[in-house]
């Protein structure tokens, strides 16, 4: 398994993208 916080900076990232993600 690789590091946990990479998998939810991973998903953090492709929010940011969208834009749907409040500040």
């Amino acid at each position: 398994m690789r590091t946990g916080p990479s998998r939810r900076a991973r998903g953090r990232r492709r929010l940011r993208r969208r834009g749907r993600v409040p500040p």
